[in-house]
């Protein structure tokens, strides 16, 4: 049983004195005869003080991503919560410790924070205890039984005494308040409950204010150190999801974020970069629009069938040779021939050739003809009305690839609509096409990565499809420096070997060996140009892995 603190002791005696001498003294100050008020039944006109409030809640407006050890993650959701706490609990990092603990705290709605006053506390510990104004915390030790089993253990004996072998009785672990470690602040009193006395608060300590409508939602990484944090969100009537890996992926995760798409989320991980991982996916799960075939995520659920070209230009592959409806029915019988070859769903897809390798300057020195966005506004609505993703295809000549993706933003907004960077036609400041073949550096491809990334985010958009063109190895330089760790953004490395199938398969082996971890292949079938052209029975059969993106030029 814990003893109750001198403080709490004190404040009811003084309380207790106080009423006897409001009963026993006259207006005057003198003792010995009653109140009029109370002799007639008068209410005493002055107001009884409000007590001060045990928990002061504070307003959760925005999403954030918390990371920690588990007494960092433990003070940082205490902080996001509440602005003051009278009571705390406090539970070494133990799991049977830390569940006690949860288990005291839901019952008096307490914040839990990791530590053991009879030592030194963590740095977070005794911040959070300090800015949340803490005039008291319980302590949290192990139950009788484990601390005489520890005892026995670490003094390698049975329980029994050395000299007579007769047993002897187990010391339970002290009740009383403990003596406070060397850095919790003096004007902090303990109460210490073993594990196993923690079913009902100690009676002389005020419960917290219920607090049960908090408007967030709380996403808990699987590798989180979380237990201490959970428990103060337990104990606060906050709802928090856990295990969460990738909320994108997890059907009961995504489901409920998407009933409440105005909350904002709060992550809690084990490390920076996770938490800001698990809230971009959490917010992606909970408010982008699905992808064609359903989702917000591309691959694996999907693979991919396009048309390439330009609108109006046959020679530049099959997309030019007939209008809008009509390439839509000619990818569906791609769709129709590839889906029971394959256990994933068959999407349709349109690659457009947005901006043309030119053979003259052009009036900026480019060696680029930038088409307008509006050039595809019809193609790019029709083909979301179909179920049609759209991937458009940039060789910017001297230009580099950010600055064509930037000019067509518009287009790059719509939920269906991805990115391809052609490197054949990317050339040096004094280069041209077809004198030699062009390439880029993986810095600038990074750098289009992260604007897609963060126009994915802005926008609240599903994942985007981010193809890069590959037949040379030259093509790309520092190719394992190619990130693909943005949530937002699905790479897919495209091989544009044409010729024979043997040379074809050449190419594919030499692209595909040391692939960077997070890329996706795609593959081309040229109609003209290879001989002969795969079926897409040979296809599947015969390119390995079977590629997630096929084309057709």
């Amino acid at each position: 049983m814990s003893l109750p603190s001198r403080r709490f002791v004190l404040t009811g005696a003084a309380a207790s004195a106080a009423a006897f001498l409001v009963a026993c003294s006259d207006d005057t100050g003198n003792p010995g005869r009653a109140d009029s008020s109370t002799l007639t039944g008068e209410e005493d006109a002055t107001p009884e003080p409000t007590p001060d409030p045990v928990l002061v809640a504070r307003e959760v407006a925005e999403a954030k991503g918390l990371s920690g050890d588990a007494a960092g993650l433990a003070a940082a959701v205490s902080g996001l919560l509440l602005e003051r706490s009278r009571v705390a609990v406090l539970a070494p990092e133990d799991d049977s410790l830390t569940a006690a603990a949860a288990t005291l705290a839901a019952a008096s709605r307490w914040p839990v924070l990791v530590g053991d006053a009879r030592e030194a506390l963590p740095e977070a510990t005794v911040a959070e205890l300090s800015r949340l104004g803490v005039e008291h915390v319980v302590q949290v030790v192990p139950s009788a039984a484990t601390a005489t089993a520890t005892a026995t253990a670490t003094s390698g004996g049975s329980g029994s005494d050395p000299a007579t072998g007769t047993p002897t009785p187990s010391t339970p672990a002290p009740s009383a308040p403990s003596a406070p470690g060397a850095n919790l602040p003096a004007s902090i009193q303990v109460t210490t409950l073993r594990a196993d006395e923690v079913g009902a608060p100690p009676a002389d300590l005020p419960l917290g204010e219920e607090l049960n409508d908090w408007p967030m939602l709380v996403l808990v990484s699987t590798a989180a150190p979380a237990g201490a944090a959970l428990a103060t969100l337990e104990a606060l009537g906050a709802r928090a999801l856990t295990g969460v890996v990738d909320p994108r992926e997890d059907a009961t995760v995504m489901g409920a974020l998407r009933e409440s798409p105005d909350l904002p989320i709060v992550t809690l991980a084990a490390d920076e970069q996770n938490a800001g991982a698990l809230l971009v996916t959490g917010r992606m799960a909970q408010r982008a629009p699905e992808l064609p075939g359903g989702g917000v995520t591309l691959f694996p659920h999907r693979r991919m069938v396009a048309l390439y070209g330009h609108p109006g230009s046959p020679v530049l592959g099959l997309l030019g040779e007939q209008g809008i409806e009509s390439s839509i029915e000619r990818i569906g019988t791609y769709v129709d021939r590839y889906s029971p070859l394959v256990a994933e769903r068959v999407i349709p897809a349109f690659e457009i050739i947005a901006s043309v390798a030119t053979a003259a300057a052009q009036p900026d020195n480019s060696y680029s003809h930038i088409w307008p966005p509006e050039t595809f506004r019809a193609w790019v609505d029709a083909a979301k009305e179909a179920g049609v993703y759209v991937v458009l295809d940039l060789q910017p000549g001297r230009t580099d690839f950010l600055t064509q993706a930037k000019a067509y933003e518009e287009l790059l907004v719509e939920p269906h609509v991805g990115l391809a960077l052609d490197p054949e036609w990317r050339l040096g400041p004094d280069e041209r096409h077809l004198v030699r073949i062009g390439s880029v550096d993986a810095a600038e491809i990074n750098s289009v990565s992260e604007w897609l990334a963060q126009l994915v985010r802005r926008h609240d958009l599903p994942q985007k499809v981010l193809t890069l063109h590959q037949f040379r190895l030259s093509m790309i330089r520092d190719r394992d420096q190619v990130r693909t760790d943005h949530p937002e953004i699905a790479v897919v490395l495209h091989a544009d070997g044409q010729g024979g199938q043997a040379a074809k398969q050449d190419t594919w082996r030499a692209l595909k060996a040391d692939l960077p971890d997070g890329m996706w292949l795609g593959w081309k079938n040229f109609y003209d140009e290879d001989s002969p052209m795969l079926t897409p029975e040979q296809t599947v059969a015969q390119v390995d892995p079977t590629p997630w993106f096929i084309s057709y030029q």
